[in-house]
């Protein structure tokens, strides 16, 4: 299928469901029953039981409908985890933030072998369905893939934990979704970037994600604020299995290539806490390390002379101010703000994550021969 390749289904691994089986019929999806009126928030405001998904099963079983009414759940959010217990917890209590209606959603978490009190914290959250992966551990796409597996929604939702949602996001990026009669939506991803301004932070909301760009200028889009219709896996099997990066990538591209629409959504906003110098670089490693795996002739861009050059050019100066400027106007509403100080490391830090992901191609190059 080219160079963006989907994994078939008979590739996927089992689950493991780690709800609280409290029926005595372990073919009940997990839930909790919410009352009418009542939004999915605090604990005691839920009634009702929560039910366990049998192990193995493709399909969620129907005996018992999720709400009370017997509505049908419409989108499923799907958050994978691993050792991001605090940032877990946040985006849950903005996930209860959200104004789409509650009895509409449900919220899967798969934890990717977690060894904090990630768990703990996400069986806190009534009606929060739990899954672990465990065949291929700190994979996102494969945690993803679990929850997708399971979900009783026609859309999906997907969401990182160390993602913030808007409490309009969901409304707005299912709003998309039917006015553009669109298959995928990408969301905004925004970075919380507040004074004083730090080199990384802005350097990190310059370097990563820009789903704009991504959707409009390269077609493709990244899982930290994606909707997808459920059709469109079945269309094109689950993300790659075992991958820590790249994977979003690879299938967006592969679903634009066929023909389906993939729309970019500017109020359907996450917002994401930046990354500290330390941090930054170790994403762009392995960042770097995957992007040989989703371009389509790899051959082209991994000529050793080629990718020397390309690390040891300097950014531009008046480059790198332009799209400094751009990320406060985004997050901060405002520009003008950067001094010289503060430019100068972000122009330096720019050229050590240049060089970093340049150094990793060249690795990936050195191990293929």
């Amino acid at each position: 299928m080219g160079y963006h390749g989907p994994v078939f289904k008979s590739e996927n691994r089992p689950h493991t469901n780690l709800s609280a089986e409290v029926s005595g019929d372990s073919s009940y999806a997990p839930c909790t029953v919410v009352p009418e009126g009542n939004p999915w928030v605090p604990p005691h405001a839920l009634v009702g039981a929560t039910f366990t998904q049998a192990f193995g099963r493709d399909e969620p079983q129907s005996a018992v409908e999720l709400h009370v009414k017997h509505e049908t759940v419409a989108v499923s959010v799907v958050i994978p985890v691993f050792n991001d217990a605090e940032a877990l917890e946040r985006c849950l209590r903005q996930l209860q933030m959200q104004t789409h209606d509650h009895r509409r959603f449900e919220v899967i978490v798969v934890d990717n072998g977690s060894t904090d009190h990630t768990r703990e914290v996400a069986t806190s959250f009534p009606g929060v369905k739990l899954l672990v992966e465990s065949t291929y551990r700190n994979s996102p796409y494969s945690a993803r893939n679990r929850a997708i597996e399971i979900a009783r929604g026609a859309v999906i939702a997907l969401i990182d934990a160390n993602c913030y949602p808007d409490p309009e996001w969901l409304s707005e990026a299912v709003s998309a979704m039917e006015g553009e009669s669109a298959d995928l939506v990408a969301g905004n991803v925004l970075f919380d970037i507040t004074e004083p301004f730090r080199a990384a932070h802005i350097v990190d909301g310059m370097t990563n994600i820009r789903m704009r760009e991504s959707v409009e200028k390269k077609s493709v889009a990244k899982t930290a604020n994606l909707i997808v219709k459920k059709d469109v896996f079945n269309q094109l099997g689950l993300f790659p299995e075992g991958l820590r990066s790249g994977g979003d990538v690879r299938w967006t591209g592969e679903a634009v290539s066929i023909g389906l629409k993939l729309v970019f959504a500017e109020n359907a906003v996450v917002r994401k806490a930046p990354r500290d110098w330390a941090e930054l670089l170790k994403k762009q490693w392995r960042v770097a390390r995957g992007q040989p795996a989703i371009w389509k002739e790899p051959e082209k861009h991994l000529r050793v002379s080629e990718l020397l050059g390309k690390m040891l050019i300097p950014p531009r100066i008046r480059t790198t101010k332009r799209k400094a400027e751009n990320v406060l106007l985004e997050t901060v509403g405002r520009t003008g703000l950067l001094t010289i100080p503060l430019l100068l490391k972000i122009w330096f830090l720019r050229l050590a994550v240049q060089i970093v992901m340049g150094f990793a191609h060249i690795v990936f190059v050195l191990k293929q021969r």
